[in-house]
């Protein structure tokens, strides 16, 4: 036997004896780590420690290392200590926290980021997401800026505003033309945006003419007319005025004078505004339909528009009450017929700054086609062309 065995031998003797001695004078003693029999498994009892001295190590986790796990309360951060989730899989709060990729959520499974101000109490940003039509992903791109850029997002000053979105990319200085915009308002250097009905309250400056598709309308310097069966629609300038009368079964009453001058009937469709009215020029283009009165089924019919209602004594429609068209005669077939004329400058203008001009559309009968009081229906277009010279 060498000497080496011989010297283990004797320290494995003095060990068991020392415990037996130890054993002897503490009766109570119970050892809370030791190892498992069979020398595969250290166990620690209930009450018991293993300390890690400085130096020391288990498994290659030296004291410091271990020492993270030292107090660690599951779900809660805490400084130099290992972060450890809670029973729901919750944990909080990191101060900084860098990622290369972060998921809120999960398929199924709703995410959202906040973000919270430097002031407490004072709400905060949360970055949510609603379902896709379809399983995709939306992205949101920061394109190369050229300059650190700061983007906010004002107050709408509504619970629920959107961001405006373009196919293109738009430029700060694009955008800007839409800053302080007033409705109805022009400025320079802004867009212009109609006002609630669909006008513009200030004037502009064209360094062209411009080229309307269709003629413009205007509300400057008109008249007022319309009524049951009459539908006028102002175009023009504000100076130079077309005023376009749409005509759906109107009713005339054209009443039997019982005598030599037939039957007349009118109906006023316009009251032009206070001043001296220059007629450029007037047609009228009229579908007629007698009722089932007194006036015969191929009566000559004789329409005209002027100034002045017709008279009771005049069945050919002269003066006043012709002085925008003059009286012409269609002849009805079965009742119905057509009338058309068109009325040239009228040399001099109408006075109408005492008492504004008024707009007839008259008709009359013969008394050979006429027995009895009757109504005729007219339909189609009447046109005005004119201007307003002037009130004083």
């Amino acid at each position: 036997m060498s000497t080496k065995s011989r010297n283990l031998i004797a320290a494995l003797a003095f060990l068991g004896a020392l415990a037996s001695v130890t054993l002897a004078q503490d009766a109570s003693y119970q050892t809370k780590v030791y190892v498992k029999q069979g020398g595969d498994e250290l166990v620690v009892a209930s009450g018991g420690a293993i300390t890690v001295e400085s130096g020391g190590a288990i498994s290659g986790l030296d004291s410091g290392e271990l020492g993270f796990l030292n107090g660690v309360t599951a779900g809660v951060c805490t400084a130099s200590k290992a972060a450890v989730v809670d029973a729901n899989k919750d944990f909080g709060d990191f101060r900084n926290l860098d990622a290369v990729n972060i998921d809120a959520g999960a398929s199924g499974t709703a995410g959202s980021v906040d973000v919270f101000p430097a002031t407490a109490l004072k709400g905060k940003l949360a970055i949510t997401k609603a379902n896709n039509t379809n399983d995709d992903a939306t992205t949101l791109t920061v394109d190369a800026h050229g300059q650190a850029t700061t983007v906010h997002i004002p107050d709408g000053g509504a619970a629920a505003s959107y961001v405006a979105q373009s196919t293109a990319a738009l430029t700060l200085a694009e955008v800007d033309v839409l800053d302080g915009v007033t409705p109805s308002v022009p400025a320079a250097n802004k867009a212009l945006v109609l006002g609630d009905s669909v006008d513009i309250a200030g004037p502009l400056t064209f360094s062209d003419a411009p080229i309307f598709e269709v003629a413009p309308h205007t509300s400057s310097g008109v008249g007022t007319g319309g009524g049951a069966g009459v539908t006028v629609t102002e175009l023009g300038d504000g100076i130079v005025h077309k005023t376009y009368f749409s005509i759906a079964a109107l009713s005339i009453s054209v009443t039997d004078s019982a005598g030599v001058n037939g039957g007349q009937g009118s109906q006023k469709i316009y009251d032009f505004p206070a001043g001296a009215i220059q007629v450029l020029g007037a047609s009228y283009n009229l579908s007629t339909l007698a009722g089932a009165g007194g006036i015969a089924d191929g009566a000559a019919l004789i329409g005209a528009l002027g100034t002045t209602a017709a008279a009771a004594d005049n069945s050919t429609l002269t003066t006043t009450e012709a002085d925008f068209i003059a009286s012409t005669t269609g002849t009805l077939v079965g009742g119905a017929g057509d009338l058309k004329k068109y009325g040239s400058l009228v040399a001099a203008a109408f006075d109408g700054t005492t008492t504004a001009v008024d707009l007839y559309l008259n008709l009359a009968v013969p008394d050979a086609d006429i027995s009895a009081s009757d109504t005729v229906e007219i339909n189609s277009t009447i046109e005005v062309y004119w201007v307003n010279l002037g009130d004083f």
